[in-house]
C-alpha cells in the first residue's frame, strides 16, 4: 500500500458539512450499475463495485491525498486498514452496537461479506456509506445497482470507519 503523508479535506469549515457532502454524492450514485472493476483511479463514474463506490464518493467530496489521489483506495480491506491506522476504525457487530458506539451519517460501514464468518479476524469484504436512520448506500453485487439497504437486514456487520479521522487534515497514514 502506498504511504500517504498528507491529505486535504475540503475547504468546508466543519465536519457536518463534509458528512452532508458525502451523503449527497452517495445518493447521486443510486441506481448506477454494479461493475466489478480494477481499483485504479480515476474510476469510471458510471458504475461501481462496493469499494470503488466509497473511493469515488469520498474523493468527489474532497477527501484527497496531497498528490491528488484518493485517501481511501479500494479494496475494502485497504480502506479498513486506513481507518485503523488513523484511529477511526470502530468494531461493531450489529446496528444496535454501532449506534451505541456513535456511528454517524457519512461514516463508512464494513461487512464480513462472503469471505469469512462473523467474528473472524479476516478483514472486511464489503463496504458502504451510512446515511442515517439505519440505512446505508452500497453496490451489492453483479446484477444489482447501487442501492440503499438497512443495516438491520445484515448479520455480518464488521464495524465502521469514523469520517472524522479523515477530515482532520494533515498527518500521514
Amino acid at each position: 500500500m502506498k504511504e500517504i503523508y498528507a491529505f486535504c479535506a475540503p475547504p468546508l469549515g466543519e465536519i457536518g458539512d463534509l458528512r452532508e457532502r458525502v451523503i449527497a454524492i452517495a445518493k447521486g450514485e443510486l441506481g448506477k450499475p454494479y461493475l466489478f472493476e480494477d481499483t485504479a483511479y480515476p474510476l469510471d463514474p458510471a458504475a461501481h463495485n462496493c469499494s470503488t463506490l466509497v473511493q469515488y464518493v469520498t474523493h468527489q467530496a474532497g477527501i484527497i491525498a496531497a498528490d491528488g489521489t484518493s485517501v481511501l483506495p479500494a479494496p475494502s480491506q485497504v480502506q479498513w486498514a486506513i481507518f485503523s491506522k488513523r484511529g477511526g476504525a470502530v468494531r461493531a457487530v450489529s446496528y444496535f452496537d454501532a449506534a451505541q458506539r456513535g456511528i454517524e451519517p457519512g461514516d463508512v460501514v464494513f461487512f464480513v461479506g462472503g469471505l469469512a464468518q462473523v467474528g473472524s479476524q479476516m478483514p472486511p469484504a464489503h463496504v458502504g456509506i451510512y446515511v442515517g436512520d439505519g440505512v446505508y448506500i452500497h453496490a451489492p453485487r453483479t446484477g444489482l445497482p447501487v442501492m440503499e439497504s438497512r443495516l438491520s437486514d445484515r448479520a455480518d456487520l464488521w464495524g465502521y470507519g469514523d469520517l472524522d479521522c479523515l477530515a482532520g487534515g494533515g498527518g500521514g497514514l
